[in-house]
């Protein structure tokens, strides 16, 4: 819950980067406010004019400094990346306002169901005013179901218990839908600039490791320089995976409703007791196509050319490994000839 609420925390500070504006009466996103409008196309128009000049003087920089002369040509690639992807960023902000208003309002939502939480602003204890989502009472109401079974058959009432579990489970089917609408709309709206920010991010890591092993082949070593970007690459080894975890999360999150569902399911007890209840046959109808809704493949693609999964992360990092082998050959061979 802590990590929900963080999220939307850096969601709202970001809203200044897609030209939005928070309500804090109606605690909702707008994006029709003149003066955010303005103060946004000031300062984008003001970044465009100013990229073209840094990105040379980046790159003229690079042909002088002795420290990355090896690797001029990388990082080169690596400063027009960079300067792209800020570009793509703002130009998509620009570009999916409305869509990138409607799902911030759409999360808040969300957030407020779940947690009870309507203003941004204020602290909010989590643990008192999380409200208990209809998951938890889908689970928790089919174990009630199984130990009522157990001890109390004379008095257990399955066409009570049966009615509410058929709610709950009509409720929890369309919250997975919802949610799993708003993940993929998010990956359609930003899968632009993530993907500039991955290429940025797999050069960073090419040039940081070719550093790496440049400054180790010296006759008198820097520790301190080689601790220092070994620092540097394993943050940006953590930060580039993250964004695979997370979807990795997602669909193992899934997953496992899907067998405490199946699990719950197949008990015996229950089943006889819808069984013998022929007027709540459409629980059974519900549950199937809950669980059909479950097992389709949840993939996250990113511009439809590879998965965000953690196996994705792996082979990526296994290639700029490659790639890195090969830019140390080029340079061995240039210096024996």
């Amino acid at each position: 819950m802590i990590k929900l609420v963080k999220i939307y925390y850096n969601i709202n500070r970001a809203v200044g980067l897609f030209n939005l504006h928070y309500d804090q009466k109606k605690g909702e996103f707008i994006s029709h406010h003149k003066p955010t409008i303005l103060y946004c196309a000031l300062v984008d128009t003001a970044i465009l004019s100013l990229l073209p000049f840094i990105t040379i003087a980046f790159i003229k920089s690079t042909y002088y400094c002795e420290s990355i002369k090896s690797i001029v040509i990388s990082t080169s690639l690596l400063i027009i990346t960079d300067h792209a992807t800020i570009i793509v960023i703002m130009l998509t902000t620009w570009w999916q306002r409305q869509a990138i208003c409607r799902w911030c309002n759409a999360f808040a939502r969300m957030l407020e169901a779940y947690l009870g939480v309507s203003d941004t602003y204020e602290y909010h204890d989590i643990v008192q005013g999380t409200q208990i989502s209809h998951d938890i009472q889908l689970m928790q109401r089919m174990q009630d179901i199984r130990y009522e079974m157990r001890e109390s058959s004379k008095t257990f009432n399955p066409r009570v218990w049966l009615k509410q579990l058929q709610g709950d489970v009509d409720a929890i089917t369309t919250e997975a839908a919802k949610l799993k609408k708003m993940i993929y709309e998010l990956v359609r709206i930003l899968q632009m600039p993530y993907l500039c920010l991955l290429l940025n991010a797999f050069q960073s890591l090419i040039a940081i490791m070719f550093h790496i092993l440049r400054f180790t082949q010296q006759r008198h070593l820097d520790i301190i320089t080689v601790i220092f970007y070994l620092i540097v690459l394993s943050a940006n080894i953590t930060n580039l995976m993250k964004s695979f975890q997370v979807c990795e999360y997602l669909c193992e999150d899934f997953k496992i409703i899907n067998e405490l569902v199946y699990a719950l399911i197949l008990n015996d007890n229950l089943r006889q007791a819808v069984n013998e209840n022929d007027a709540d046959n459409s629980l059974v109808l519900s549950l199937e196509i809950f669980l059909l809704y479950l097992k389709q493949p949840f993939q996250v693609t990113l511009c439809g050319m590879f998965e965000l999964n953690n196996n994705t992360g792996l082979s990526m990092l296994k290639s700029v490994g490659l790639n890195l082998l090969y830019l140390i050959q080029i340079v061995l061979s240039k210096n024996e000839i």
